[in-house]
């Protein structure tokens, strides 16, 4: 594709907030490129730009087509299906503009799925409803007799919201409507399926309007397809149950998702099981659960991509909810991504991670934490500007060997955490350098920028293994919150209001930054607005200490030397 229109159009549909940010990190160096990206704005291109070169014997499919067909540009198939189960290895298969309502799998070959240039194409997982019989004040279809397992744990339901697992959907128009527990419930826009009498009620007159029901539980699966390529598509309105993971899952090696858009599915919009996996400039937005999900991945890189406003059927966040979660992975990273407005945790590691490198990335909007490292371990959490999230900016739990440099933690509720609790995997070796910590968002009498804590008292922030040096402490009013809430071993936590108590006592950034007041207000070109950048008259030029090489490498940037405090 064409890359200034690439640009044009991205920015366009980013907010103001991030604008400003993103364009101070466009020509910051990027860690792990699978292939080679430009270093634009995260999210995938508006559906229907894309402009991929269409090789010499690709096979073609179209809504017009036909499977006794060819599979020529002038003669193509009709469904997807007979195309990837027709079509050799290393194939390129196009699609014609259109909404595709199938579910595909690729196994025992390589196959790259892509759009003819600048045509629009979907795979979508629903059915166009049409039947209905008005009933009262609502609106009936009979016959209705696709069924969705429901098995979400226990765990990941909230009280206020017990159908967060039903991967029932119905969209008006596109627009989903809510679902609710009986028909007796349904007005306005809710629906309701019973799978006992085989039917759906809405309470949306349906005249004049396109109802769609989902029917189909996954869009695509990728086994043993290494090397495959997906860009340039849409998947959406597929009613994966959780144990399916996403409405897309890739369990293969090497494959390549590239200016995908996954949105409006009961899950996860994308679901990672494979090795080598490289996920860039993609879109996963209005997920019921998460935009993405790893599990058991490995080698696989996120970059530039946007996840924004998952969740959206509440599942509880503490348990399994928001941008990405990566679990029982190793040697993942997370680079160039804005992750914002998701109800729950932006970006997540947690159960046995290894080797996560998390960069570059805009955090912000999330309900819960920005960033969290759990009972995991080896992590490097870098260059990330994490801000107004409703929870900890960087937390790191019941983990070992993490590094977190270089970010801005800005307005939210605590800006780094350290908590140890009841579980085995104890904390150990936490090393906070050359952060900017800035104007917790909690209540003044509850608001800290560091809070080390350990929930069983039984050991100290030293005994931890967490260091701090290097940070500025920045708060906006002095009196409003803490510098430091420390843990100290048999005793509730000691508090600092100040970074020379909190060195006194802990021997802790002796090379610390205070900036308060004045020195707050000046620390940032316009922090409100997302833009992280160094204002000229800021004290954190030139504070910083050398970066480690491991912390160098992950950012992209020479090591050794000493460099601004904040974004890197």
């Amino acid at each position: 594709m064409r890359a200034g229109l690439r640009v044009a159009i991205s920015l366009g549909v980013l907010g103001a907030l991030q604008v400003a940010w993103l364009s101070a990190r466009a020509d910051a160096p990027r860690v792990r490129d699978a292939v080679d990206v430009p270093a634009l704005s995260p999210g995938a291109a508006p559906l229907g730009t894309t402009d991929y070169p269409i090789p010499e014997n690709a096979f073609f499919v179209a809504p017009t087509g036909d499977d006794s067909a060819m599979g020529t540009v002038d003669a193509p198939w009709h469904t997807l299906t007979k195309a990837v189960g027709a079509v050799p290895d290393g194939a390129t298969v196009v699609l014609r503009a259109g909404i595709y309502r199938e579910g595909v799998t690729i196994s025992n070959k390589r196959v790259t799925l892509q759009p003819y240039p600048s045509e629009a194409v979907t795979l979508r997982g629903s059915q166009v409803v049409s039947g209905w019989k008005k009933l009262g004040p609502v609106w009936v279809r009979s016959g209705w007799s696709y069924r969705f397992p429901r098995n979400a744990p226990a765990q990941l339901m909230r009280p206020n919201a017990p159908l967060a697992d039903s991967p029932d959907m119905v969209f008006v128009d596109g627009q989903q409507l809510r679902q609710v527990a009986s028909a007796a419930a349904v007005k306005g826009k809710t629906f309701a399926v019973n799978y006992k009498t085989k039917q759906l009620t809405i309470g949306v007159n349906p005249s004049g309007h396109v109802v769609e029901g989902a029917t189909l539980w996954s869009g695509l699966t990728l086994v043993n397809a290494p090397r495959s390529i997906v860009r340039g598509l849409q998947f959406d309105q597929f009613g994966s149950p959780y144990n399916t993971g996403g409405a897309v899952r890739d369990l293969s090696d090497g494959v390549t998702f590239e200016n995908d858009i996954f949105t409006d599915n009961a899950m996860a919009g994308l679901m990672l099981m494979g090795t080598n996996t490289s996920v860039l400039h993609d879109s996963a937005a209005r997920n019921g659960q998460l935009g993405m999900k790893l599990y058991r991945a490995a080698n696989v890189t996120l970059q530039a991509n946007r996840l924004s406003e998952n969740n959206v059927e509440l599942f509880n966040q503490s348990q399994e909810a928001g941008g990405v979660k990566i679990s029982t992975s190793h040697d993942v990273t997370v680079d160039g991504n804005l992750v914002d407005h998701n109800t729950g945790i932006g970006i997540w590691f947690d159960v046995a991670a290894t080797r996560g490198v998390v960069v570059h990335n805009d955090v912000n909007g999330n309900t819960a934490n920005g960033v969290q490292y759990e009972i995991s371990s080896t992590g490097i959490i870098a260059g990330n500007a994490v801000w107004s999230n409703n929870g900890g900016g960087i937390r790191v739990i019941e983990s070992s060997d993490v590094d977190v440099w270089n970010n801005v933690s800005y307005r939210n509720f605590a800006a780094l955490e350290v908590f140890e609790g009841h579980r085995p995997q104890l904390v150990s070796s936490v090393t906070f350098a050359n952060n900017v910590l800035m104007d917790s968002a909690a209540p003044p009498a509850k608001s800290t920028l560091l809070d080390v804590d350990d929930k069983t008292k039984h050991r100290s922030g030293a005994d931890m293994g967490v260091t701090t040096d290097g940070n500025a402490y920045c708060r906006t009013v002095p009196t409003n919150g803490r510098v430091a809430d420390w843990s100290v071993a048999g005793a509730a936590q000691t508090t600092f209001t100040t970074l020379s108590a909190f060195t006194a006592a802990t021997a802790n950034d002796v090379h610390g930054v205070s900036c308060d007041a004045a020195l707050a207000r000046e620390m940032f070109v316009d922090a409100s607005h997302g833009d992280f950048r160094l204002a000229p008259a800021s004290v954190a030029r030139g504070a910083g200490l050398p970066l480690p090489p491991a912390v160098a490498a992950a950012l992209g940037v020479p090591g050794g030397s000493a460099v601004d405090i904040g974004i890197a």
